[in-house]
């Protein structure tokens, strides 16, 4: 399996790996399939093209996207030091290999080579215990839960809150 940001050229199989996502998993991501699914080709383009702030990494099994996650740094000046993880999903063909471990290891590489962000925040499905191990496998900690998040065909869904201090002295 090889790791790499996508560009612009892998907007199709990033179209169809999201789209995959949401339909399968409706409880795990604030996006909903209906709305992304309207999205045109532009606005994705858009969306893949990294920048230094924003950036999709995928996990690919030779030439087929198996797997996504997304980081955007937050936008405001004063958080700037600061980013989210977005979107983490494996296909179920590559799923029980460690690829979601070695493409969040691989996005997290990515998000230390910008040396304003000292941490990256990420929301889980409270009942994704398996999301949660992965997360806590690579040091991320719970600050906060949410109760009823999101709601998706009526619905609740608590999320938690965890992060990842990427600088090694403490933040304060």
């Amino acid at each position: 399996m090889d790791f790499r940001l996508l560009t612009v050229e892998d907007t199709e199989q990033y179209r169809s790996l999201r789209l995959q996502a949401l339909e399968e998993l409706p409880f795990h991501f604030a996006s909903a399939y209906e709305i992304e699914k309207k999205k045109s080709i532009e606005e994705l383009m858009e969306e893949i093209r990294p920048s230094g702030s924003q950036f999709i990494a995928g996990a690919f099994t030779g030439r087929e996207l198996a797997g996504i996650t997304a980081f955007k740094q937050e936008p405001l000046h004063k958080m700037k030091h600061r980013g989210q993880i977005l979107s983490m999903y494996i296909s179920p063909s590559a799923r029980g290999n460690g690829a979601g471990k070695r493409l969040l290891a691989y996005l997290l590489d990515r998000i230390k080579e910008n040396p304003a962000i000292e941490k990256a925040d990420l929301a889980v499905g409270a009942e994704n215990k398996g999301a949660i191990a992965l997360y806590r496998s690579l040091g991320f900690v719970q600050y906060g839960e949410y109760e009823n998040a999101l709601k998706v065909d009526g619905e609740y869904v608590d999320e938690l809150y965890m992060t990842l201090a990427l600088k090694t002295e403490k933040i304060r």
